[in-house]
């Protein structure tokens, strides 16, 4: 993938993740759907629908099989952490959550070939940029206890499913015999998504909304996370998912700022403070260090500097890509149910 083409991903991820929260709260502060629905998915799984529509090709029968395990723990990885999320509340998921970045490093050692681990300089980084997620929000543990324990295990555990999510797409678009092409795996998360968000529906809501304004909203959350599906699996196979974890840290902090402006007068636990200021700063430094360009190693994806094209699918053991599933505050990530990618 080009360096130009890179860039314009990047700024499609980043952008759209932070649309795309915005809109979700926007629907909930005006129309306050039954978060039992969980209706912020529905979105996500018809924009990887969409975004898979424009894929060149029909899916082979083997790249639909792998891209049904990128599914089974992404959903495995919604379930665990919206029903954690439930037991400890949005303050203390937003906490345990970030936790996402430092687990799709140690799934990368464990899963993928040694010339895909990040490095010393990077296991630092994501350190840094995770600590600097964890600033704000630590008076939430005054109120922790032994119910919360549980909780805390199922949202850490679903952001291990998270991981593994990401790390298994870097491995069937890099490492594999018949490499899965990332408008391919869209296709597929978005088919069986959408499957089982209709199952999910008829268990679960009671009345449709009729309010316009909010299914406005939903198009273009649709539309919004078309973008990010799209850039996602781009990224995750040109970039490698230690780093594209690592952006998509950088797009929480984005998310304060913006959401500052926007919602501080509607719900004050969006307003800026100096934790928030501060997180930024880190996950900032963290971000420069990340970025920081690796002397003799040609291998790994996830030793290149973010911005730079030097992706897996340049290098000789991998294919080529066509250039064609957020960390949230808080009060996101409570009606999001920790999307996604």
């Amino acid at each position: 993938m080009k360096d130009s083409h890179v860039v314009i991903w990047v700024f499609i991820f980043v952008a759209s993740a932070i649309v795309t929260p915005m809109l979700i709260m926007q629907a909930r502060y005006n129309y306050k759907p039954s978060a039992l629905t969980m209706w912020p998915l529905y979105p996500v799984y018809i924009g990887n629908l969409l975004a898979g529509s424009f894929a060149p090709t029909t899916v082979p029968r083997s790249s639909w099989v792998g891209a049904s395990r990128i599914f089974c723990l992404d959903a495995s990885g919604q379930t665990l952490a919206g029903y954690g999320l439930l037991v400890v509340g949005p303050p203390l998921f937003a906490i345990f959550y970030k936790s996402v970045t430092v687990f799709t490093g140690l799934m990368s050692v464990f899963v993928l070939p040694p010339k895909c681990h990040p490095t010393k300089t990077k296991w630092l980084a994501m350190i840094i940029i995770t600590a600097g997620l964890g600033i704000q929000g630590f008076d939430a543990f005054e109120t922790f206890d032994k119910q919360h324990v549980v909780g805390a295990l199922a949202v850490v555990a679903g952001c291990v499913f998270y991981a593994g999510s990401a790390v298994a797409t870097e491995n069937l678009m890099v490492n594999a015999p018949e490499k899965l092409e990332p408008l391919h795996a869209a296709w597929v998360v978005g088919v069986e998504g959408c499957f089982v968000c209709a199952l999910w529906a008829v268990l679960t809501i009671q009345s449709a909304e009729t309010a316009r304004g909010f299914w406005l909203l939903m198009v273009l959350m649709c539309l919004s996370n078309a973008l990010h599906q799209a850039a996602w699996f781009h990224l995750v196979g040109a970039l490698g998912a230690s780093t594209t974890a690592v952006l998509k840290a950088f797009q929480s902090v984005c998310l304060f700022i913006a959401a500052s402006f926007v919602f501080c007068s509607v719900d004050q636990t969006e307003c800026l403070t100096y934790e928030k200021i501060f997180s930024f700063i880190v996950v900032s430094a963290g971000m420069l260090l990340y970025s920081l360009p690796v002397n003799g190693r040609n291998g790994p994806s996830d030793s290149t500097p973010i911005l730079k094209g030097h992706s897996a699918a340049a290098r000789p053991s991998t294919s080529s890509l066509s250039s064609s599933s957020s960390t949230m505050s808080a009060t996101t990530a409570a009606t999001s149910m920790a999307t996604a990618a």
